[in-house]
């Protein structure tokens, strides 16, 4: 009998074999699929929002400078679109596609962050809203913190993120596009 025979015969002499089935080694889990609960507390950021980054401070060089310094403040613009679709491996991330380029304040754009379609995390309290735009980077990416004001404007504070700390700070703020937009 071969390995993987073996492992299912104990499942099921175990009484496993009406649970579902766990991934095999070295395989990530299966995505979770489907929409927001109607009470979800993140579908008051779901749709189309006119996004505005500023940058106010960036660490010179390399991750090993002790500490973000300031520069004039500069803005780059895009767009977001937030889904209702559960994304990723469990439900804490929505799909979304977001169209944002960082170069023309940066010099480049943000660490481990591609311009399009992947997944964000929004999780809120009251109105704070926490989001990361690159949920799943560890050490690069970007998020921020701000407050929701009704259900057409958020304004926080963003950072990059890296070993040494924050590489990249500013503000940021989402405006709700219009439904017929």
């Amino acid at each position: 009998m071969n390995h993987c025979a073996a492992v299912l015969t104990l499942a099921c002499l175990t009484g496993a074999c009406d649970a579902p089935p766990a991934p095999l080694p070295g395989r990530a889990p299966a995505e979770v699929t489907g929409t927001l609960a109607a009470l979800d507390e993140r579908r008051a950021v779901v749709g189309r929002w006119d996004v505005a980054f500023s940058v106010t401070s960036t660490r010179p060089g390399s991750d090993s400078a002790p500490s973000a310094a300031p520069v004039p403040e500069r803005w780059t613009t895009g767009t977001l679109l937030i889904s209702d679709t559960i994304a990723g491996r469990d439900s804490s991330t929505l799909r979304m596609t977001m169209d944002l380029d960082f170069t023309p304040v940066l010099g480049r754009n943000v660490s481990c962050f591609e311009s399009g379609p992947g997944e964000i995390y929004v999780p809120r309290e009251g109105s704070t809203v926490r989001i990361l735009f690159t949920p799943h980077a560890a050490d690069c990416g970007f998020g921020g913190t701000g407050a929701l004001t009704g259900d057409t404007l958020i304004v926080g504070d963003w950072s990059e993120s890296s070993f040494a700390g924050p590489s990249t700070q500013g503000h940021f703020h989402m405006a709700r596009r219009a439904s017929h937009d």
